[in-house]
């Protein structure tokens, strides 16, 4: 979860934090950060779910 937090505040310092003209982009870097996280969370996920039936397939053999 560490790298999450820091790839957010790095993108939060790029982001530009003028309302007037830029507010899309931050709004665009939010959904991206959203994104991310969620594909992130998945992946870590799938990984846990991968060796736990690994570790079911061998104690039935």
């Amino acid at each position: 979860m560490l790298v999450i937090e820091t790839f957010v505040l790095n993108f939060m310092k790029m982001s530009p934090v003028s309302p007037s003209s830029d507010g899309n982009l931050i709004e665009i870097h939010r959904v991206y950060i959203y994104i991310y996280i969620h594909i992130y969370i998945y992946h870590q996920n799938n990984k846990k779910r991968k060796q736990y039936r690994n570790i079911l397939i061998e104690s039935e053999m």
